[in-house]
């Protein structure tokens, strides 16, 4: 590619076209090297300039489900996450099912009385003496971020049920503001969020275990995913110790249906 190309990021900021940064997005999700570069050679192809991130992603993405359907579910892991929430299950219950596949007691909902009002808490959750207050931000569109606001606020809300808890977090499905960064720093509220942090990001947790939402699933409609997550059916691995026979009648799906929506899963848990 001789003439320079430039990319419109989600924020609206400008930046040269990187086609190593489609192949390292590529194989941090999981897609073989080879597969990667050959995925990102299309992309430059087609890109031009101006193009926006979103586009190049979905160009990635269709790719991948027309040449490797299996990769495609992982790569869309944030778009899935984002779908969450219009599905009919709250990001909050989401969060609290993967705290407890690392060991943590965890409540949803709870109203606490503090020294001066009352607070509802998104997650309440236990492990080795602590006793933490989560506070969930769930957004359904990129290029969001958590601002220093939200973290000021959570902080105010802890300090008024200090008596009950020792640990505060805030947990988002996208990014935090530098600002947002350094006040959880200075203050000890530990910020859990997309790419952040390094060693415990959120997708992190959701890849080391597994832990992939049933929006992440390709070969299935909306309204077929929603009758899942009516049914409490919210982790790919749900389903994997369920028979045809036992989802079926649990969700009043076909049994042809459920045995699509089975082998993709069972192919996406063993990538």
């Amino acid at each position: 590619m001789n003439k320079k190309i430039y990319v419109v990021k989600a924020s609206g900021d400008k930046e040269p076209f990187n086609k190593f940064k489609i192949i390292s997005s590529l194989v941090r999700a999981g897609t073989p090297i080879d597969i990667a570069e050959e995925v990102a050679d299309e992309v430059e192809e087609k890109v031009y300039n101006g193009i926006s991130t979103r586009e190049i992603y979905n160009i990635c993405l269709k790719i991948l489900i027309k040449k490797y359907p299996r990769f495609a579910a992982k790569y869309d892991l944030k778009r899935s996450i984002m779908i969450l929430g219009p599905s009919g299950f709250p990001f909050e219950k989401f969060f609290a099912n993967i705290l407890r596949e690392y060991g943590y007691d965890v409540e949803n909902n709870l109203i606490f009385k503090g020294k001066c009002v009352e607070h509802e808490i998104d997650v309440f959750a236990k492990k080795n003496g602590k006793r933490i207050m989560i506070e969930c931000k769930h957004h359904s569109e990129p290029g969001i971020y958590v601002d220093l606001k939200v973290v000021l606020y959570t902080y105010a809300r802890f300090l008024d049920l200090s008596s009950y808890f020792n640990e505060v977090w805030v947990v988002s499905n996208t990014r935090f503001s530098k600002e947002a960064v350094r006040y959880g720093k200075c203050m000890n509220v530990k910020l859990i969020g997309w790419r952040h942090p390094k060693d415990m990001s959120l997708e992190k947790m959701i890849e080391d275990k597994k832990l992939y939402p049933i929006t992440i699933l390709k070969s299935v409609k909306y309204d077929v995913i929603k009758r899942l997550v009516e049914k409490n059916i919210i982790l790919v691995r749900d389903l994997w110790d369920k028979s045809i026979e036992e989802i079926s009648i649990e969700t009043g799906l076909s049994y042809r249906i459920v045995e699509k929506i089975l082998n993709e899963a069972i192919a996406i848990l063993k990538i």
